[in-house]
């Protein structure tokens, strides 16, 4: 009997321990199971994920920047024509220059994403033509303040010129009224030649030209006038610096018109930098709409082919149990 019970006990316990053996193996078996169907749901989305984290976002980093730099070209041009010497014009167009080597970088970026072909040929078009721009008007700016400098150099010498001419009757002692008729028609076209230099368009240059050229005309008939002896090699000297500095070439109101000519330059150029820019931000714009728009859809895509996968994990689940 009591055998009889001991290996009815013995039964049971195989029977227990053989369904839990059984339930681990099971457990064991589903968990393999899940492992290598999440295994292959990801490696279905796992694709479009690599290529919106390893390109789109980085060209949407890069579609920012390169607008930033874009409207930052802008105010380095202002810089830029705010220069008022070499180094300062250096200096600026150094920033710019460092600009155009990020743009450049971030230009040829746009290739590895879905932008096509002639979207980014027209970005790379872009960006050359803001480029060649600027450097124009680093040309342009170089020039007018090289212009300005010999302005400054011209007002000089009529300064210097005003000053020996109103000493020259205390060193001169004979025929003293024929060399005063000479001061008086320098001094008046001198006079002259300084009110030109504060002309504001090039229109009044013209007027202020010709009464010039009357006044170099009055000194050259009143320095005739003076004895051989009296007009000694100062005034002579005096003479060719006045007619020189007003009607010479590089003369003082030439370099005037010259000056509002490379200004009218600088605005046009400036109008166009403005422009060349405010179009490459809309078209950069336009080329981060395409890449987000790119990534959203890959993103999608994995949500769904993710869903996907889990209703298929589900499924097999259920088959297993079955």
């Amino acid at each position: 009997m009591i055998r009889k019970l001991g290996d009815r006990m013995a039964k049971i316990h195989s029977g227990v321990a053989f369904r839990l053996l059984a339930g681990l193996s099971i457990m064991a078996a589903l968990a393999v199971c899940a492992s290598l169907i999440g295994h292959f749901a990801v490696d279905g989305y796992k694709e479009p994920f690599q290529q919106t984290v390893a390109v789109d976002l980085p060209n949407l980093v890069a579609t920012s920047r390169l607008a930033q730099d874009a409207v930052s070209m802008t105010s380095n041009a202002q810089a830029l024509v705010l220069a008022k010497s070499q180094a300062g014009r250096r200096d600026a167009m150094a920033r710019i220059q460092d600009q155009i080597k990020g743009m450049q970088v971030l230009v040829n970026r746009f290739p590895e994403s879905d932008v096509t072909a002639d979207t980014v040929q027209y970005v790379v078009r872009q960006g050359a033509a803001l480029v060649d721009n600027l450097k124009v008007l680093d040309q342009r700016i170089d020039t007018r303040i090289n212009l300005d400098l010999e302005i400054s150099q011209s007002l000089a010498r009529m300064y210097s010129l005003e000053r020996a001419i109103s000493a020259l009757s205390a060193q001169v002692i004979a025929s003293s009224a024929p060399i005063d008729d000479w001061k008086q028609a320098a001094q008046h076209t001198l006079l002259l030649l300084a009110l030109a230099a504060t002309i504001t368009q090039p229109s009044d240059a013209d007027k202020y030209r010709a009464d010039i050229a009357a006044g170099i005309d009055q000194t050259s008939l009143r320095l005739a006038r003076i004895p051989a002896a009296a007009a000694d090699e100062q005034v002579s000297s005096l003479s060719r610096q006045l007619g020189q500095l007003c009607l010479g070439e590089n003369s003082l109101l030439d370099l005037k018109v010259k000056y509002f000519a490379i200004g009218d330059l600088v605005r046009i150029l400036m109008n166009r930098n403005k422009v060349l820019s405010d179009e490459m931000v809309a078209m950069v714009a336009s080329v981060a709409g395409i890449i987000e728009g790119n990534a959203m859809r890959r993103t999608g895509m994995s949500r769904a082919l993710l869903q996907m996968g889990g209703r298929r994990t589900i499924g097999r689940y259920a088959a297993v149990l079955s």
